[in-house]
């Protein structure tokens, strides 16, 4: 883990039309990969990098991995733009020397 590191997964808008059909309601991160979310293999690489991971969500998201450590909910509006957003992470930020940024439909290799 690096000194004074945060990881953000940016996950604040659901799924589009054509895998809401499939998976339902879901965030990119919730959709699943080898029987898991995505987010587990997200997690997993980040948390070995950082101190801590801020997950932007939709406002009106209701978390279903809060239980793990070292992991912030960023509730934002999700009509905001990627821009929008990201403004919003780079305040809440400051106090890190290294943002690793991830979006949330990215597939991740772990080790």
């Amino acid at each position: 883990m690096r000194e004074s590191a945060i990881g953000v997964v940016f996950s604040s808008s659901f799924v589009k039309d054509e895998l809401k059909v499939h998976y339902g309601n879901i965030l990119p991160t919730e959709l699943p990969l080898f029987n898991r979310p995505s987010f587990d293999f997200i997690y997993n690489k980040l948390s070995s990098l950082v101190e801590k991971v801020v997950v932007t969500v939709p406002d009106s998201y209701i978390p279903i991995f809060s239980d793990r450590k070292n992991i912030e909910l960023f509730p934002v509006d999700q009509n905001l733009s990627l821009f929008e957003v990201f403004k919003l992470v780079v305040n809440i930020s400051q106090n890190y020397s290294e943002i690793y940024i991830i979006y949330g439909d990215t597939l991740i290799e772990n080790d």
